[in-house]
Order: C-alpha cells, then structure tokens, then sequence
C-alpha cells in the first residue's frame, strides 16, 4: 500500500454524478436546452444502459437472432447539477464510458462530443459551469455506423452511460488530464540491468490561471511496501493558459521486477505540482519495472527470458438483467473461473 502522507498533501476531488438522472429511449428534438421539460421521463441512477431487458447476455448472433433484434439508435440522459463554485479551481465532466456516440451539453451550449465506446473522455465543463441550477444533457447513440468501430460481433453493443458520470475539481494549476482522460503522468523502465533499473516519467502540467507560473514538478517512486526509493524534482514555467511536461529519469538499485504471475510486483510514481513550496496537485500511477520483447519466432521475452503466455478467453463483462452494469468484484469474479 501507498503511505497517506505522500498523497494527502494534494489530491483532486471527485463528485460522483450517479443520482437524479431523467432518461427517455428515443430522440427528441431539442432536449438539449437547458428548459426542456423532461417531467415525463424515466427517473434512472447512472451507470445505466438501455439494453439490460431486451439484449440478455449472449449477443443476438449468439442467440440465434439476427442483427438488430435489441434497440440500437439514440436515447437522451439530462441531470440537474447544483454547483457551488471555488477560486483558483477547473472542473473537469468525466464520463468512464458511453456507448457508441455521445453528444454533451452543458446549460444549452455544446460541450463536445466522443466517438467510442469503450473508452473514457472528460471536458473542461469550467467556464459553462455557473453557480447555482445547472442543465447536463447527454444524447447517446449505440446504431450502426460505418464511421467508427465496432459494427457487429457475437456479443452485444449495450447504449447508454454505461459507466460512472463524475466532476473532478482540480487546482487551476494542476496535473493535466484532458490527454485522453488519462493521469498525466507516464512512466516505464527504460533500462534493466542485474542489479539496477532506469524509469522514465514524463509528467503534464496545465497553468489555467491568469497569470504565469513557475513550479516544481516532485516525483517519486515508493515501493508496494509505502518506502520512497527514489526521487526527482524538475523546474517548469508556464505562461497563462500554457500546458507543457517535463521528462524526470530515475534509477533503482537491485529492484523487485514485475515478473507476470509468479510475482506481479507494483512499485508507484507519485508525481506532485508544487507551488511555492506547497504541493497543491498529485497523481499515482502504478509502475511495474520489467522490459517486454516478442521476437519474430513469436516468443515473448520478460526480462530477458522467454515467458509463456497465460490467455483469457473474456467477452465484455455482463450480468444477467444488467448488461455491462457490473462490479470490479465481479470482474474479479469472472477473471478467477
């Protein structure tokens, strides 16, 4: 386990939007707008998908139904959020995943839109956001389209919010995770000797204040047991509005490699923005120190040595009555069969 202090110095916040949702299974022109009036439409709690009852588990091929049997086209989710704005601080609109499209609007105004469903994205919902009675309205579409993957299969394309909703509030000068709704902090083994490792990082910073910043960007590495074993501290300066990363390197002495399932060993990267000497931003990232080679006789290589490859034959998890509704204990649950 990670030791609190190195994170409860700075950490982002997270406001589930999961209760309070209105929903309706067709498309209706102008449900966008922040005054529509959604009073007749179906009280649900997100994550939701609206092809739990008329898909089953298998998909329809599996089923011996042809293609299209279940709804596939659009439906529309709106949310009331009562927001209380705070100085210095971005707030980002986090979806874990909608699909196939889905379209966002924030108190009538286009927010943007994301293609795929299997995929995470946030926006910056900061400068629509206003205090008080705010209108969320998501059009989500799970129809064919030969414009993006995927188009069939033997398993079904579950519609909807499938995964949580959530604002993240995050200092104005922060760790950037709008990179494909990802940490912002990369890092991997570079080099592995016997007795030694390097680790690259590279960590992204956004300055959404007004005026210039100059910080540090402090990043360390602590073992599964909570130890630091090394560190690094790279200068930056950004302009206002200005985003840019820094490469910090690292070295190990005689580290725990990641050896697969004879020993899965997880060090962290803790990275921090640090601002006059106070850290006011963090993300941990799990690091497993091991290289990776597949030559062209098909053999895998970890660390140096040939490594049989253990496969799951794992379709998308689902629950009976839930589609893709489930639990990472039931994910676990499928996984340990």
């Amino acid at each position: 386990m990670l030791a609190d202090p190195y994170l409860a110095a700075a950490h982002a916040e997270d406001i589930p939007l999961e209760q309070g949702w209105r929903f309706i299974k067709q498309d209706v022109r102008g449900a966008e707008a922040a005054g529509f009036d959604d009073s007749g439409w179906t009280g649900v709690r997100v994550p939701h998908t609206y092809n739990a009852e008329d898909s089953g588990i298998g998909g329809a091929k599996a089923r011996g139904e042809p293609e299209g049997v279940y709804y596939r086209g659009p439906a529309w989710y709106r949310l009331t959020i009562d927001h209380a704005p705070r100085p210095d601080t971005r707030y980002l609109l986090h979806f874990g995943g909608a699909t196939l499209k889905a379209d966002v609007w924030l108190n009538g105004r286009k927010l943007g839109s994301h293609v795929g469903g299997y995929a995470a994205f946030r926006f910056d919902a900061t400068d629509m956001l206003k205090a008080g009675r705010n209108t969320l309205a998501v059009r989500v579409d799970n129809a064919r389209n030969t414009d993006y993957a995927p188009l069939n299969g033997d398993f079904n394309i579950f519609g909807g919010l499938y995964r949580g909703v959530k604002l993240i509030a995050v200092p104005a000068l922060h760790i950037d995770r709008l990179d494909h709704a990802g940490p912002g902090v990369q890092a991997r083994t570079t080099a592995l000797a016997a007795r030694s490792a390097t680790v690259a990082a590279k960590v992204q910073v956004r300055n959404d204040r007004t005026a210039a910043a100059r910080l540090d960007v402090r990043s360390r590495i602590v073992d599964a047991e909570g130890r630091i074993v090394a560190t690094a501290t790279t200068p930056l300066s950004l302009s206002a509005g200005q985003a840019g990363a820094v490469d910090q390197q690292f070295t190990l002495t005689n580290p725990k490699r990641w050896e697969g399932r004879k020993s899965p060993y997880l060090y962290r990267v803790v990275s921090e923005v640090v601002d006059g000497g106070r850290a006011i931003d963090s993300q941990s990232v799990p690091l497993g120190v091991r290289t990776i080679a597949v030559e062209t006789n098909g053999t895998v290589r970890l660390n140096g040595a040939p490594y049989r490859l253990h496969g799951v034959n794992l379709q998308h998890p689902t629950r009976f009555g839930r589609g893709p509704i489930v639990t990472d204990a039931e994910i676990d649950e499928d996984l340990n069969i």
